[in-house]
Parts: C-alpha cells; structure tokens; sequence
C-alpha cells in the first residue's frame, strides 16, 4: 500500500468568467478501438504535476475513432460520485446521459452498437474544458429508455444512462489531447 501524501494547498479561484454548467460536445468511442500508450498498460497518459489527461491512444491504424453524439443543448452530462466503505475499499461509479432527439433508425442503430460493449466518452463543457471517462474500459449502457412524449413540449427520443466503476472518476483533459483524439486519422 502507498504512504499516504502530504495536503496540497487549494486557493480559491477567482473567476472572471460566468461558471457555466453542461456540455456542448460528446463524443464516443468502443473501449475496443482504444490503443495503450508507450511504456504504459493503459489507454492514457497522465500528467505527473497537474493530473490532467495528456494523451489518448488509439489503435494502430486507427480506423474506429472518436465519434460525435449530436446533442441539443442542456441534454448531456457526466459526473462521478467517491464512495469508501468501513472496509477501506474506495470506488468512483461514474455516470454519463444522453438524450438522442427522434425516435428514428439511426438513433436505435446507435443504441444497438453501444448496448453490449464497454465504451468511453469525450465531453466538452460549455467552459471549453474536456473531461473522459470509461478511457479504462468500465462504462457500459446501464439503462435506454424510449419516449413519444405526453405533451408538445415532451422528450421524443431515447435517454441513454452508461455507467461505470473504476479507481478514477472524470477526468480532465488537456485540449490538444481532446483534439488529437477526435481528429486523428482525418
């Protein structure tokens, strides 16, 4: 077991800026076409001094990337939730939901291709921040639920829950390996 690590000081952050919740990109992946890194058992790199996310392997050759999930605003979201029992076990189960607007063939095609496998997920927050989660191959469609709608003003589509357990929950990711990771093979 590791030693246990000194507090790091945390300054609160003064903001010139409106925090703004949500995202206004997702962007999916199969766990399958995820790569490892060099020297590394996993799919990611992680910064030593910052802990953000510096990069995201791919397969080799990547042909099975990245894909955009069309979105409407205030419809996709991510988090993570710390649990440590008496036990001394400790866990994140991390969350992710989309709605898929329409009930059409697409929407069930893609629903199709992520209910039996574990995939990972690119979000873009409305801040311009990226944050993964399932790069360890752990998130999997928990629950899919179709919708006609009651009143005009009802969801018609699928809301889609994935979750996941792991040693990490969201992570941060720097930008560049954000765009490396959406746009490789282009």
């Amino acid at each position: 077991m590791a030693a246990c690590q000194s507090l790091i000081s945390l300054p609160l952050q003064c903001a010139s800026d409106a925090l703004i919740g949500g995202t206004s990109k997702v962007y999916a992946i199969a766990a399958k076409d995820l790569g490892t890194v060099a020297g590394s058992t996993l799919s990611y790199a992680v910064s030593p001094t910052t802990g953000a996310i510096t990069e995201i392997a791919m397969k080799v050759p990547a042909t099975d990337l990245f894909v955009e999930i069309g979105q409407l605003k205030n419809t996709a979201g991510v988090g993570s939730e710390f649990t440590k029992n008496a036990n001394g076990t400790n866990y994140f189960t991390s969350t992710a939901t989309l709605q898929l607007t329409g009930l059409t063939p697409e929407n069930y095609k893609f629903i199709e291709s992520v209910r039996s496998q574990p995939v990972a997920f690119l979000f873009k927050s409305r801040q311009d921040n990226w944050y993964a989660v399932g790069l360890s191959g752990n998130m999997e469609l928990a629950t899919a639920t179709a919708n006609t709608g009651i009143a005009e003003s009802d969801l018609v589509g699928y809301t889609l829950t994935f979750t996941g357990v792991g040693a990490n929950g969201v992570r941060f990711v720097e930008a560049s390996a954000a765009d490396k990771a959406i746009t490789v093979g282009i």
